[in-house]
């Protein structure tokens, strides 16, 4: 039987680590948007690869959506997901090439600030495990097997899995010392698939 990837419940956003809430009537910064005609067929949920800041903004409906960091060669935007994902609030982070064009997605468990509480750690150190392993089965539920795995588990998991017919690629790592540093990204596959290609090209030339 398929299931989908993920089962969803509705949860409340949260504002992100360290960020204090934007007062009452403050204007929000303009995030920039591409061109419709320059994205890919292909994406992640109500995105496709190649929208900029303000069209994932829009299509994912991530009001707290911010410019996170500075790359080079991408800029990072962060938010919480507007839904929990097995039971965890969950931050999205996304990298735009140049800025402007989706290319990443990644999702992570959202702890909260009681992570410091040496009695709440273990519970949810535990639960972030718990996520880690409800994900990995439903990676595999949706998208059939990995395409490769480490061959040694300890301390992090780490997996692979092409979805040639999404133009998705899914990088999925277990951390067993810092579970709730557990996350699964989701890639543009056809800059990896471009890259793959020059690359047995240039060996092909070695033969």
């Amino acid at each position: 039987m398929r299931v989908p990837a993920f089962a969803l419940s509705l949860a409340l956003s949260v504002p992100a680590l360290g960020q204090s809430p934007e007062p009452m009537g403050a204007e929000q910064p303009v995030l920039p948007r591409t061109d419709p005609t320059t994205w890919s067929k292909n994406g992640w949920k109500q995105i496709k690869w190649g929208m900029g800041p303000g069209d994932v903004k829009a299509a994912l409906k991530l009001p707290d959506l911010i410019f996170e960091i500075d790359l080079g060669e991408a800029h990072v935007y962060e938010a919480t997901y507007p839904e929990s994902i097995f039971n965890q609030n969950v931050k999205v982070s996304l990298h735009f090439v140049g800025g402007t064009k989706l290319n990443l997605v990644v999702l992570q468990p959202r702890v909260g600030l009681g992570f410091d509480d040496r009695e709440l750690k273990p519970r949810l150190e535990r639960n972030c495990e718990q996520w880690g392993h409800a994900v990995f089965d439903a990676l595999k539920s949706q998208y059939g097997e990995p395409t490769e795995c480490n061959e040694v588990p300890w301390p992090t998991r780490s997996c692979r899995f092409r979805e040639s017919s999404l133009g998705l690629k899914v990088f999925y790592t277990l951390n067993f010392v810092r579970p709730c540093e557990s996350k699964v990204t989701y890639a543009d596959l056809a800059p990896i698939e471009r890259r793959e290609a020059d690359e047995r090209q240039k060996e092909a030339k070695k033969l």
